[in-house]
């Protein structure tokens, strides 16, 4: 399925296209009317209008396009950090349970089917998007 979020530079693809400026104004339609028509090289008037109902169509009825929007707005909203600081252990918790990382290493834990294939990125703090494959083990 690939990311929510085009690649910086990029132009919006696929899924992509659905999360283009606001869902309601008109300027975003416009906006996903010309990308689908563009790709596809669609350049009629015909094309166009077909394409714009079938939009308004799939933001009306399509629940599974509820929940991919639903998902980019906690995307473009997601400012939450992990912060450890050694320094402030909870009370009653065990000295070591805090400490701070000796490396630069980043483990996750991943809920639900293993065995499914997942995308996996990572955003750096320059902004830049690193994608690692979701059978690496470093």
């Amino acid at each position: 399925m690939g990311s929510l979020l085009p690649m910086p530079n990029e132009p919006h693809k696929f899924l992509q296209i659905y999360f283009m400026g606001g869902e309601d104004s008109g300027s975003a339609l416009a906006n996903r009317v010309n990308a689908r028509c563009n790709y596809n090289n669609l350049d009629s008037l015909y094309a166009r209008r077909i394409v714009s109902e079938l939009d308004a169509l799939l933001n009306e009825h399509n629940e599974l396009l509820k929940i991919f929007k639903s998902h980019m707005h906690q995307l473009q909203s997601d400012n939450h950090a992990i912060v450890i600081n050694p320094d402030k252990t909870p009370a009653g918790e065990h000295i070591r349970r805090f400490n701070a990382p000796v490396v630069d290493d980043v483990a996750g834990i991943m809920v639900g089917d293993c065995t499914a294939a997942r995308e996996i990125v990572i955003r750096r703090r320059n902004n830049n998007l690193q994608f690692i494959a979701d059978t690496s083990f470093i």
